[in-house]
């Protein structure tokens, strides 16, 4: 008797092969329904992110100029190294570390202390001495970097509730003429 027969009257190799492409067609079906169904949600609530942070907690370039122009209150942070911040930062921005940590962090770059100082620490403790009502914006160079989303995440862990990360970094900041410290 020629033809195909349910799985459960097969045996040995045959069972196995059948058994094999019927794993087959329920993977098909699975990634199937995964890719028409979880992907598009997925890829939506991800485009309301950027930099791992919804809109309302990041800010742009213009926004941020029209806030120092119009005198609002805000603390702006410069969440690249000291170097970099010595070389050019936004007026008006601050490291936002302790000053202990900079100079611990300069002797380890120097290899004077084999030790690296804590940064997490040391935002830490700097951020005691603000109100967690503080209105705060963290930047980094450029819309690629992660060190100012890092940073404004990590703020908003200590209780801070007014914390934006600008979008742009320094570099679009300096290329649309605003002012910097050099």
């Amino acid at each position: 008797m020629g033809g195909s027969r349910p799985f459960f009257f097969l045996q040995g190799r045959e069972m196995h092969y059948q058994l094999f492409i019927f794993k087959q067609w329920i993977f098909l079906i699975i990634t199937l329904f995964l890719l028409l169904f979880l992907v598009p949600t997925a890829q939506s609530a991800s485009s309301e992110k950027k930099l791992g942070l919804f809109q309302e907690d990041r800010i742009s370039a213009d926004e941020l100029r029209q806030k120092q122009l119009k005198a609002e209150r805000f603390i702006v942070f410069d969440a690249r190294d000291q170097k970099s911040y010595q070389e050019m930062h936004m007026e008006g921005a601050i490291l936002p570390r302790t000053d202990d940590y900079y100079k611990k962090q300069e002797l380890y770059n120097q290899r004077v202390t084999s030790t690296p100082p804590d940064a997490d620490k040391a935002l830490i403790e700097n951020m005691k001495k603000y109100p967690k009502n503080t209105a705060i914006v963290t930047y980094c160079n450029s819309g690629n970097c992660q060190a100012s989303a890092v940073m404004a995440l990590q703020i908003k862990r200590m209780g801070f509730n007014n914390v934006r990360a600008l979008e742009d970094g320094i570099q679009i900041w300096q290329k649309k003429g605003y002012p910097v410290r050099t």
